[in-house]
């Protein structure tokens, strides 16, 4: 496995913000809906490796930071409501860490694509659902709310908006319990 330090080309430990932001160029060149250079097959493997790299990165670096006593992990702490093709939910931690979980979730259930982050992205969810869904993040007074917005894709069903948020709650407890 590739790690993140070799495929952004900087020296290993260096500066969690230096690594985030590296990660974040490498995606504006490499996602194949934010560049028109990166529709060929090589640079999609690339993303689909770059992000693989993050969430391990991420995974190591929660890791860390549980062993030295601070609170990393994100614990789902409430539902929220579900409005037509919008549908939220309440997550305890801070809004960056719970962004980068968020993150990693969404590139488990398909491809997420960067707009505002950390508190806005686009994705497309593949399997079960082929919906699109912009996920917004914001503080409430009792943590994170992560907000959904799914629709539709052209050609296909609306998916159920409570199926999504369930399946992001699910595997967003899978990645707090270490579990993936």
């Amino acid at each position: 496995m590739v790690n993140i330090f070799e495929i952004l080309g900087i020296e290993p430990g260096a500066d969690p913000q230096l690594v985030r932001s590296a990660f974040r160029d490498q995606v504006r060149l490499l996602h194949p809906d934010l560049s028109a250079e990166a529709a060929d097959g090589d640079d999609t493997h690339r993303y689909r490796e770059l992000v693989a790299a993050w969430a391990t990165y991420v995974s190591e670096d929660r890791d860390r930071t549980t062993e030295s006593g601070d609170t990393a992990a994100v614990v789902v702490e409430t539902d929220h409501e579900t409005t037509g093709s919008q549908t939220s939910f309440v997550v305890e931690g801070a809004l960056e860490s719970v962004a980068e979980s968020v993150y990693i979730v969404a590139s488990w259930l398909g491809d997420p694509y960067h707009s505002d982050l950390p508190t806005e992205f686009d994705m497309i969810v593949q399997d079960p659902f082929d919906a699109f869904c912009a996920v917004t993040l914001s503080v409430a007074d009792v943590g994170i709310c992560v907000s959904l917005d799914v629709r539709r894709r052209l050609g296909s069903a609306q998916p159920d908006a409570s199926a999504v948020r369930a399946r992001f709650v699910a595997e967003l407890q899978t990645l707090a319990d270490g579990d993936r």
